[in-house]
């Protein structure tokens, strides 16, 4: 069968699922997406995650039917739908299990994830608090609230988390990185440097440390540092586009057009052209 004919199948068995899915007809759903139909490797693989996902969601159903006061079997039905992609009956079903157990930890962290994936950061944090309440030592849980506050703008609060989140695992790369954002949102340009230059004897093999210093360094004027640092960057990823175009304006402020020339000639290849036509308006390219 040929590829443009496998797809036609696989999209119609799919569409048929999703109609079952949609209706409640779960074991019927699972049927459709378990058909021995003949599709492409790739299609394969999405078509077994959905379909185990959807045999994860009739088997919590029907044991909910069973034992409907379960919030277990509700937690564990809301995290199929999540990994279904159904955020709407994922959090129904997460927010009934919190109505059977107030005090179950994970159904407010899954409940938490899930709006701070819809943008609704305050009931995210709501959630999260939640989490913390009965689970005080999870770094994961203050990270999480600290991007969500983050997200509101409340850089102040996003710190306090994110620094608690580095108390409880100093190797916390990810607390580090946001803590830095939120001290650049700040104002605060030393201490976000600080930040990733931690982050940076953790991992020496992080590029986006490696550019977020680098570029910090651009901004203060500190061209040999942030040359030194958006080097590094190309040396791990050389297709960063980025990581040329600012180190293309670094070389270009210490008047030295020839690599800066080079370097906004890649930027430009690997999709950033900004910098090669200002420097062409300027008459600084050279050739």
């Amino acid at each position: 069968m040929e590829t443009s004919d496998n797809n036609t199948v696989f999209d119609a068995a799919f569409d048929r699922g999703m109609d079952a899915f949609n209706q409640g007809n779960y074991e019927e759903a699972v049927a459709l997406f378990t058909q021995p139909i003949t599709i492409e490797p790739s299609n394969a693989k999405a078509y077994c995650r959905r379909e185990n996902h959807l045999q994860a969601i009739a088997d919590y159903t029907q044991a909910i039917k069973l034992n409907p006061n379960d919030a277990s079997s509700y937690v564990d039905r809301g995290v199929s739908y999540a990994n279904f992609g159904d955020r709407s009956k994922a959090i129904e079903d997460l927010t009934r299990a919190i109505e059977i157990d107030p005090n179950n930890e994970y159904a407010y962290y899954e409940c938490g994830r899930l709006y701070d994936e819809l943008r609704d950061h305050a009931k995210a944090i709501e959630d999260f608090t939640q989490t913390i309440k009965f689970c005080p030592n999870l770094a994961g849980v203050y990270h999480a609230r600290g991007r969500a506050s983050a997200a509101l703008g409340d850089h102040t609060k996003a710190i306090e988390d994110y620094t608690r989140a580095i108390e409880i695992d100093p190797s916390y790369i990810e607390a580090y990185k946001f803590r830095g954002l939120s001290y650049l949102s700040l104002g605060d340009r030393p201490k976000a440097i600080e930040e990733w230059t931690q982050v940076i004897e953790i991992d020496t093999n992080d590029k986006d440390a490696y550019y977020a210093r680098g570029s910090m360094y651009e901004i203060r004027g500190e061209y040999s540092k942030a040359i030194e640092d958006l080097t590094r960057v190309i040396e791990i990823d050389p297709n960063y586009a980025w990581a040329y175009c600012t180190r293309g304006k670094s070389y270009l402020a210490l008047d030295d057009p020839k690599n800066a020339t080079l370097d906004a000639r890649k930027a430009c290849e690997l999709g950033d052209c900004g910098l090669l036509e200002k420097m062409k308006e300027q008459g600084k390219i050279c050739d």
